[in-house]
């Protein structure tokens, strides 16, 4: 229970101080380089999520001989992944969407992009949760 609490304790958190701690002002031009690389991390996505799809439907339709916590982890996963696809697309579709000058970072000046930032906002806790999964089976939780 303690790490499901922290998991949902870290996505309030990130919203908050995404909402209420000021950003740089807005990019004006994105790299090119950046949208191609939205578009190759796409293209990584879909095989995995076709595939992690496909195990997740067959283990539950063909009654196999796999644990229930494998498919709903599985389950998990093609969440996340479908989350990150959406995201990646936003991101490669228009431009990098909206996107703020990062005030935090050393060095040269690199960009926040917004849809990047809510898909890790939803895999960190997803990765928790996945992390911590199988010893809250063991202990029935």
């Amino acid at each position: 229970h303690v790490c499901l609490a922290l998991a949902c304790v870290q996505l309030l958190v990130s919203l908050w101080a995404f909402l209420q701690f000021g950003s740089g002002g807005l990019v004006s031009a994105v790299d090119p380089a950046e949208v191609a690389y939205f578009r190759s991390a796409m293209m990584m996505l879909v095989p995995a999520m076709i595939l992690e799809s496909a195990y997740s439907l067959s283990s539950r339709s063909q009654k196999l001989n796999v644990k229930l916590s494998g498919t709903e982890m599985s389950s998990c996963v093609v969440l996340e992944y479908f989350v990150k696809l959406l995201c990646y697309g936003c991101m490669a579709g228009f431009g990098g969407g909206v996107v703020h000058r990062n005030m935090r970072a050393m060095g040269p000046e690199r960009g926040c992009y917004t849809f990047r930032y809510m898909a890790w906002i939803f895999a960190v806790p997803t990765l928790i949760l996945l992390n911590n999964y199988p010893l809250w089976r063991q202990q029935g939780v």
